[in-house]
């Protein structure tokens, strides 16, 4: 065996030697180890509903201006290019 190979043996069983050593060290590990779990899961799903929420917006936010200017989002509907033209040069717009 390699002086690298002995050293990772070595290095594993201090290591558990540490965690049966102490119980409460390798209980609170794992308890740290759900934790993060969870809080990962519940970022998860906060950023879903964080997104589900911004289309959500976006789709209120699109319905209030059909409703302030429904003339204007019905000739954009239209694809009515001249209709616009004239809307807005009756505006002041252009």
């Amino acid at each position: 065996m390699g002086a690298l190979t002995v050293a990772v043996i070595a290095l594993i069983i201090a290591v558990w030697h540490e965690i049966n050593r102490f119980p409460a060290t390798g209980k609170s590990i794992i308890a740290m180890q759900n934790e993060i779990d969870n809080l990962k899961n519940q970022n998860e799903s906060l950023t879903s509903d964080i997104e589900q929420l911004k289309d959500e917006m976006l789709e209120l936010s699109n319905q209030l201006n059909r409703m302030k200017d429904p003339e204007y989002c019905a000739l954009l509907d239209a694809s009515d290019g001249h209709g616009l033209y004239e809307l807005e040069k009756s505006r002041g717009e252009i």
